[in-house]
């Protein structure tokens, strides 16, 4: 998005909410709106900040990510509020909220009207993309590697989908993280040794 711009045209993109092990961005639209979605996600606001993002986002063309999952609480109706405020200030804004896994539609309503509002279901990887995935992050997948089958994601993968027993590839798959990005990232990374070659054996 931030690479094509003439795709994507903004004038802000941002994340939300900040990590905690992160600096400051030293940008003041972008922690002004950090503090007021997190004040908002505990059902409040700081009437001060907020008069300043009006003034800093009319007219504006914008692009927020809301990770809910990373919120202490969320009280979707005052995030709501925010959320349809925002997008009246705004020339143009898109607001993508990701929540829990699980969470029902019911729960997680923002009360924005449904004619602004598109719900995006995104299905677990398959087994072959799962395996890509881990074989891309996984530090012992790589052209030293002695074992041809290790030497890039491609051959990693390929070796794997050649397991005949589906009982065997579902534990691969299910120790792979099965099929959710974030979980293949973690147990990719983390992943000793000893317990990778277990993992291929």
């Amino acid at each position: 998005m931030l690479s094509r711009p003439k795709s994507f045209p903004n004038d802000f993109f941002g994340w939300f909410p900040r990590r905690n092990d992160l600096p400051s961005m030293q940008d003041r639209l972008y922690d002004d709106l950090n503090v007021t979605l997190k004040l908002a996600a505990g059902g409040r606001l700081d009437e001060e900040i907020w008069r300043r993002l009006v003034s800093a986002l009319s007219g504006l063309r914008i692009t927020i990510v809301l990770d809910l999952r990373k919120f202490d609480t969320v009280n979707y109706e005052s995030l709501g509020h925010l959320i349809r405020d925002l997008l009246n200030i705004c020339s143009r804004a898109k607001i993508l909220a990701i929540t829990p896994h699980g969470e029902n539609d019911s729960k997680s309503s923002f009360n924005v009207s449904s004619k602004r509002v598109a719900r995006l279901s995104i299905p677990k990887l398959d087994f072959e993309s799962t395996a890509l995935l881990f074989g891309w992050v996984t530090p012992f997948v790589t052209q030293r590697a002695r074992n041809p089958v290790l030497l890039n994601p491609r051959t990693f993968a390929d070796d794997l989908l050649d397991i005949e027993d589906e009982e065997a590839k579902f534990e691969l798959y299910c120790s792979m993280g099965m099929g959710n990005p974030a979980r293949i990232l973690e147990a990719a990374s983390t992943i000793s040794e000893a317990a990778f070659l277990e993992l291929i054996k």
